[in-house]
């Protein structure tokens, strides 16, 4: 066989049989670490804090890379990128636009805007149609900083782009454990249960002071405009006054924040605080929550099936 016909079939067969393994549904999920990415709620954000470009330029830019631009539909979303701006006065593209230049603004997906957080006043120096920009200001706690503003789609800004991270990849290690937190939806423990069972799991039982510091570290930084948002983990009460883990072990550890557990109107399940002392607070089992998922950390999943 001449190399001219050696050559021919590699050229032929070789992308078929690259695309044979990689579509075949035995194939094992390859490793991979979020170390040192910038990841929030099953997404990776990226920051381009000196090349500018347009909002078209910007959206297309974010889809080279397997993402788009970030939709923020909650005050911790915008509170994670806000904290990894520059403050410098610099603007960065968001997702939301108004292209029919009627004052209604809508995210990249369609949807209306729930959660904004405008500035006050908006531009008036620009053209229209508008898109939407987070501002910085001159530190991490000024009164503009991660505030929403409009500019002409046109100019050229600083931009964010939003990938999503595979399932497997989100999950952090520590001890003999995986551990994965979960910000939307936000579920009750029965629910919350079940999606973590779905990944291999249950949710996390917490029996050392190691644990609990651990989990402080994953958690995104306390956002005081919501005071109240705490992650289930595995936790209930069986006998009344007396919490079990979910293995039915009793608590030898614990990091209730006084004067928790109150029990206050048949609170028979638990949260962890984000805030700074990472305290306990008991809760009433039919709250929707974040929550926290555990599972052996040499648990294994073939890819073919939805996460």
């Amino acid at each position: 066989m001449s190399g001219d016909t050696v050559l021919g079939w590699f050229r032929v067969f070789l992308p078929l049989t690259l695309i044979w393994i990689l579509s075949s549904s035995t194939v094992e999920c390859q490793e991979c670490s979020t170390s040192g990415l910038n990841v929030y709620g099953g997404y990776q954000y990226v920051f381009y804090h000196d090349g500018q470009r347009t909002f078209s330029e910007t959206r297309a830019n974010c889809q080279s890379l397997g993402g788009d631009m970030p939709i923020i539909k909650s005050a911790e979303k915008n509170d994670f990128i806000a904290r990894k701006l520059l403050t410098d006065g610099g603007h960065y593209y968001i997702g939301l636009e108004d292209m029919d230049e009627d004052g209604t603004y809508r995210w990249i997906d369609e949807t209306a805007p729930g959660y904004t957080y405008w500035d006050s006043p908006l531009y008036t120096d620009q053209q229209p149609p508008y898109c939407a920009v987070m501002r910085s200001g001159s530190s991490l706690t000024g009164p503009i900083h991660g505030r929403w503003n409009r500019v002409a789609c046109t100019s050229t800004r600083r931009h964010i782009c939003q990938i999503p991270i595979d399932v497997d990849c989100r999950w952090q290690e520590f001890d003999e454990s995986q551990y994965l937190i979960k910000y939307t939806p936000r579920a009750t423990p029965s629910d919350a249960r079940e999606t973590c069972q779905s990944y291999g799991g249950d949710l996390a039982i917490i029996k050392t002071a190691e644990v609990n510091a651990f989990l402080k570290e994953l958690l995104p930084p306390f956002n005081p405009s919501d005071i109240w948002l705490c992650y289930l983990f595995g936790i209930r009460m069986i006998d009344r006054g007396s919490f079990y883990w979910l293995d039915d072990t009793p608590l030898r550890y614990s990091a209730w924040r006084d004067p928790e557990p109150d029990n206050d109107g048949d609170e028979d399940c638990a949260t962890l605080s984000s805030d700074s002392d990472m305290g306990w607070l008991d809760i009433a089992c039919s709250r929707k929550q974040p929550f926290i998922c555990e599972r052996y950390q040499g648990y294994q999943r073939h890819m073919g099936g939805e996460e």
